[in-house]
């Protein structure tokens, strides 16, 4: 079984399977690509959106630049046979979409740390919960044979 995990920040794909996980690095106009098409899973992402997303309106950017770069991350996907999770489907003289079969995708420390503190807020509701029906059953013994 595999699955994938992008970290932006440090521009890499971490593909995980049962022998482990490995670091797939992308440069900085593959991560900020992959980044916007994984913000708008299965939604098209038109071409102009993607220029300025990735080249943020840089003016010297040439007409071959992004189907250059969806080929480059095609070509990755395809190198590290990932295609039965990630796909770029074009649609023609509109953009891109990407499709997904898996999750999660996105990581960085916020998200680990939210995951982790929700994890922890979940037990120590559970502890309450025991807790309290402790204190009611040792309160409740008894309560039967009190006469007023």
């Amino acid at each position: 079984m595999k699955n994938l995990k992008f970290n932006p920040e440090e521009g890499k794909i971490i593909l995980e399977k049962m022998d482990g996980q490995h670091p797939i690095h992308l440069d900085f106009q593959l991560t900020k690509l992959l980044d916007i098409l994984l913000q708008n899973e299965n939604e098209l992402v038109v071409k102009q959106e993607l220029v300025e997303y990735v080249w943020q309106d840089n003016k010297l950017v040439g007409q071959e630049a992004l189907p250059k770069n969806i080929w480059r991350l095609r070509k990755i996907i395809n190198e590290n046979q990932l295609q039965d999770l990630i796909q770029i489907k074009t649609i023609p003289k509109r953009g891109y979409k990407l499709i997904k079969s898996y999750s999660p995708v996105i990581e960085n420390p916020e998200n680990s740390a939210k995951k982790m503190l929700s994890k922890q807020s979940i037990f120590l509701m559970v502890a309450i919960l025991v807790i309290v029906f402790i204190i009611a059953a040792i309160g409740s013994i008894g309560e039967d044979h009190i006469y007023y």
